[in-house]
């Protein structure tokens, strides 16, 4: 019997998630999103390996969403974390957030390297929601005590293995050890290295696992050797030829 492709609804989103998702393109989970927002949602610890960037971002920003929603508090203090290795990534999570809350308005802020320190602490102060942030920066506002992370609820690292290879883990391990210890903590990472299986080991306790596989791009399609038959070489030969100096494949 052939199973029916899942959709949000299934995995318990909110139709106000749905209608900005299906507005924005997204009408349907990727796999990861489907193995990681069930998770998520129910508040387990988690620790998942993928390299796929885009998909991996809604897979913890639509939970995170239904949870602010959900459960509502009467505090006005950062409520999650969520620290990635680069400027440039924390603006996609961003954006993401911009997104999938169309219909849902959060309170968030984006701490970046190189803004003006005085804005960040103003914005700091207002208590968002929702912080995403580099290690760097955010270590250097922790020291100055412009951050209170007690009530942080749910912490996320988009990559563990990308902040090791910028040096970054000492920054981000003082940063966790700061925070709650009934706080969800939710990893991914890229690749397992020795210094990111000790890393996870430290801040995860019997985590769900999730494991996405890579996927077979183009560009990977690309580095392939050609295979030349010799049953239809004429037929191949023409197909090489109307498609001038770029690389073909025969299926």
């Amino acid at each position: 019997m052939c199973m029916e492709p899942m959709n949000f609804k299934s995995l318990n989103v909110i139709n106000p998630i749905i209608r900005a998702s299906t507005e924005a393109g997204f009408g349907r989970p990727t796999e990861i999103q489907t193995k990681m927002i069930p998770n998520i949602i129910s508040n387990k610890d988690v620790f998942c390996k993928t390299n796929n960037d885009g998909k991996k971002v809604g897979s913890f920003v639509i939970p995170i969403i239904q949870m602010m929603k959900k459960n509502m508090v009467d505090h006005r203090n950062i409520r999650v974390l969520i620290i990635c290795a680069t400027n440039e990534e924390v603006m996609k999570v961003d954006q993401y957030f911009d997104i999938f809350s169309e219909y849902l308005p959060i309170s968030k802020f984006a701490v970046l390297d190189g803004e003006l320190n005085g804005s960040q602490i103003y914005q700091l102060r207002k208590g968002p929601d929702i912080l995403m942030a580099t290690p760097e920066r955010l270590h250097h506002l922790i020291l100055q005590g412009h951050c209170d992370f007690s009530k942080i609820e749910t912490v996320v690292i988009g990559n563990v293995s990308g902040l090791g290879e910028l040096d970054l883990l000492p920054e981000t391990s003082n940063i966790l050890h700061r925070l709650p210890p009934k706080a969800q903590s939710v990893f991914y990472t890229e690749n397992i290295s020795k210094s990111v299986k000790e890393f996870v080991r430290k801040f995860l306790k019997n985590p769900i696992e999730v494991n996405i596989p890579a996927e077979f791009s183009v560009k990977q399609m690309a580095s392939l050797p050609i295979l030349y038959l010799k049953e239809h070489a004429d037929m191949i030969s023409e197909q090489i030829t109307t498609t001038g100096n770029g690389r073909s494949f025969a299926f």
